[in-house]
């Protein structure tokens, strides 16, 4: 609030009284809310003095001693390559496994298929068991209900 070595002669009395009559909970609030109106004043000095002398020094503590615009480019481009491929990594999706009872129809499938029995896409299994019946009426399947 005030510098420490402040003398309380410098405090004019009404200021002095009222941080008296202040309660431990409204003193933490007030000091809070002075830290955070430091920090956003400290932010907006450096934000708003940044000029190309901060840039030179920014860039030389990330190791661009000399400013070289064909690099940064180049640095710029490798990073965005880097957030994107992890983006692309981290939300890819990986195909579900089938569960074993769909494997081994599929495996099914793909035996009657090799023998030319070809299931259609939008075939359910009754589907394609009666056109397999229908086409060879040796394979026999039956169904319950």
């Amino acid at each position: 609030m005030f510098a420490r070595n402040a003398s309380l002669g410098a405090v004019p009395p009404e200021a002095l009284r009222d941080m008296l009559a202040l309660d431990a909970f409204e003193r933490a609030r007030q000091q809070l809310r002075l830290s955070w109106d430091a920090a956003n004043t400290s932010w907006q000095r450096w934000v708003l003095g940044y000029n190309q002398a901060r840039q030179r020094e920014l860039l030389a503590r990330l190791g661009f001693e000399e400013v070289n615009p064909i690099r940064l480019v180049g640095v710029l481009a490798l990073l965005i390559s880097l957030v994107m491929g992890s983006y692309v990594v981290a939300t890819r999706r990986r195909a579900p496994r089938p569960d074993p009872v769909q494997r081994a129809y599929l495996d099914f499938c793909r035996k009657l298929a090799r023998r030319g029995l070809v299931r259609a896409p939008q075939e359910g299994a009754r589907d394609y068991a009666g056109a397999v019946r229908d086409i060879d009426p040796t394979l026999r399947f039956r169904f319950t209900q």
